[in-house]
């Protein structure tokens, strides 16, 4: 294998990585801890703190 290609690899990896803690951040947290909606996970209303219309 060579280098420029385990250095690539790892790159795509690191980038993989910060998206997905990106997309956890902005959504997942909402999701998995925000209120129920009908007794089944969380809400999306606090998602990006969108305001309730």
């Amino acid at each position: 294998m060579r280098v420029k290609s385990a250095l690539n690899m790892l790159m795509m990896c690191f980038i993989a990585t910060g998206i997905s803690s990106v997309l956890w951040v902005l959504y997942g947290f909402s999701i998995a801890f925000g209120d129920s909606v009908n007794g089944e996970g969380g809400g999306m209303r606090n998602s990006l703190r969108w305001r309730t219309v």
